[in-house]
């Protein structure tokens, strides 16, 4: 059973309701010209008007005409998309919650006029905008524009479709009205399932986004620490030729009996191996590191721990080839652990780290040890989060070493501790 309305009050709330669409739309879609949304609302609002009049499926035009008017040619543009949709939603919503609140205070007989029309018109209106307020509120707009993509725009045309069909069901059937509480929850119970969906999605991408930006992270440490491997080899070639001058200029000065010239020459070698010294970064024991990433990284934390004047002894004897975890672990597991005992280190009074990496037939070993201040903490301490062997907890901690360690039961990780000295071994056991 329905409401009977009159032609008159009819006419006026389907003008408003699909006034109310457009008011939405604009309110949210703020791109695109003003002079192309004023041509889409004076054509397509009239021509929606009429459609409504000889079919139950009219909303589906200013929906999809908003969309296809004002994105770009030859371009796919689902943040628009999604818009056009949202705001179509979102005008069913306060429509739906509208009819609910005015079904408690009148009665299916008689004939509802101007009045009982104007009232739920501006029920409906303080719904959108509320609706509205919370929208810009909590930032949907950026949200949907963050996670723009076509499953979400592919879901919000499930819920629309959906809505519709329900919609048009119920009127078709005379049933609106005297059902409109089992509609509302149904139509919850579509928006709970899609939401879960697009919580689903949203993880995926989020997960796909996390990976790509490591990627390219990676690649320009890769570039980067290529470019600091060549300036090493420059540098080994240089120091090579200059010691080989000194030496020359040592012997040539010798044979002239040229004591005083002589003194400056051992003096300034003395300086030269002192600061070549420093500088060396065991990057003949890097080229054993085949895989390019984690080659990169430990090049780039050798040569910070260098500018941080942290003493750090790196060694490699053996090939380390296949890593037998994700690489993307690896990375993240040594350079949190290497990023730790060099800021420890830093802070102690030895300024010390020791690495060393080694692979076998059975296993990958990385061991890394670092001076550090004297903390009165257990190991299981350390363990939780924000806590660490620095200054104050500062860093990461070793929580998260935990977490990729549970991530994969192919690794064994263990830590000692002395008072001044903070161990770790990490064992990746081949697959």
């Amino acid at each position: 059973m329905l409401v009977i309305i009159d032609t008159k009050a009819y006419i006026l709330r389907m003008t408003i309701a699909t006034l109310f669409y457009y008011v939405t739309f604009f309110s949210i879609y703020r791109e695109g010209t003003i002079k192309k949304k004023l041509i889409l609302f004076f054509i397509f609002f009239p021509c929606t008007f009429l459609a409504n009049v000889f079919t139950g499926f009219a909303d589906i035009l200013p929906v999809f005409s908003s969309y296809l008017f004002l994105k770009r040619k030859h371009e796919t543009d689902y943040f628009l998309l999604s818009t056009a949709v949202l705001s179509m939603l979102i005008d069913y919503v306060s429509s739906i919650l509208s009819s609910s609140l005015m079904l408690y205070f009148v009665t299916f007989e008689g004939i509802k006029g101007i009045y009982f029309i104007l009232i739920e018109l501006i029920i409906q209106g303080l719904i959108l905008l509320i609706m509205l307020f919370l929208y810009r509120h909590f930032k949907l707009g950026v949200l949907l524009k963050k996670n723009n993509s076509g499953i979400v725009a592919l879901l919000l045309c499930y819920l629309f479709l959906v809505t519709l069909t329900v919609s048009y069901a119920a009127h078709y059937y005379e049933a609106f009205d005297k059902f409109i509480v089992g509609i509302a929850t149904f139509l919850i119970v579509q928006t709970v399932f899609v939401l879960l969906v697009f919580t689903r999605a949203y993880v995926k991408q989020k997960e796909k986004y996390e990976r790509e930006l490591e990627q390219q992270q990676l690649e320009s440490l890769k570039k980067y620490t290529d470019q600091l491997e060549q300036n090493q080899m420059s540098m080994a070639k240089f120091k090579h030729d200059y010691k080989n001058l000194l030496l020359s200029l040592r012997e040539a000065f010798t044979e002239a009996g040229d004591r005083e010239v002589l003194q400056q020459i051992e003096g300034l070698e003395h300086y030269s191996n002192q600061y070549f010294l420093d500088k060396d970064l065991n990057y003949r024991y890097c080229k054993n590191i085949e895989n390019p990433y984690l080659k990169s990284l430990v090049i780039t934390k050798l040569f910070e721990a260098n500018e941080q004047k942290v003493d750090c002894h790196f060694e490699c004897l053996s090939p380390i080839q296949e890593i037998p975890i994700p690489i993307f672990d690896c990375i993240r597991l040594a350079g949190i652990a290497l990023d730790n005992a060099i800021e420890a280190a830093r802070e102690s009074a030895e300024h010390k780290v020791s690495i060393m990496f080694h692979q076998d037939k059975r296993q990958t070993e990385i061991f890394i040890e670092n001076s550090c201040v004297d903390v009165n903490l257990p190991v299981e301490m350390l363990m939780k989060q924000g806590i660490s062997t620095k200054i104050d907890h500062e860093g990461l901690g070793l929580s998260n070493i935990r977490e990729i360690e549970r991530r994969n039961p192919n690794i064994f990780i263990q830590f000692k501790k002395n008072r001044t000295k903070f161990s770790i071994q990490m064992i990746l056991m081949g697959k």
